[in-house]
C-alpha cells in the first residue's frame, strides 16, 4: 500500500469535503458543531442504533443529494426484471 492510501488520507479528505459542504448548506455554526465531534462520538452512535438519532446525523441527513453522492457508503439499485409486474398483478 502506497504511502498516499493510508487511512490518514481517508479520514482527512473525507473530513475536509464534508465540513465544507456542511458550511455551505447549513452554515457556520453547524460546520463548527460537526467540526468539534469526536471520532468516538462517530463510532458510539455507529454502533449503538439510538445514536442515529443525534443532531448531527441530521447536519449530514440534510445535505443535498449531489454532496451525499460524493460521499456515499455505498449504492442502491432499484430494478425489476421485464415482465415480473405483470406476473404478480395476476
Amino acid at each position: 500500500m502506497s504511502e498516499n492510501f493510508n487511512p490518514a488520507h481517508v479520514i482527512a479528505w473525507l473530513i475536509s469535503e464534508l465540513l465544507r459542504a456542511v458550511e455551505q448548506t447549513e452554515g457556520k455554526a453547524a460546520r463548527d458543531r460537526l467540526a468539534a465531534s469526536t471520532l468516538e462520538f462517530w463510532r458510539s452512535s455507529w454502533e449503538q442504533p439510538e445514536g442515529c438519532q443525534h443532531a448531527l446525523w441530521d447536519v449530514l441527513r440534510r445535505l443535498p443529494q449531489e454532496y451525499q453522492m460524493q460521499y456515499a457508503a455505498g449504492f442502491q439499485l432499484d430494478a425489476t426484471k421485464p415482465g415480473v409486474e405483470e406476473t404478480l398483478a395476476a
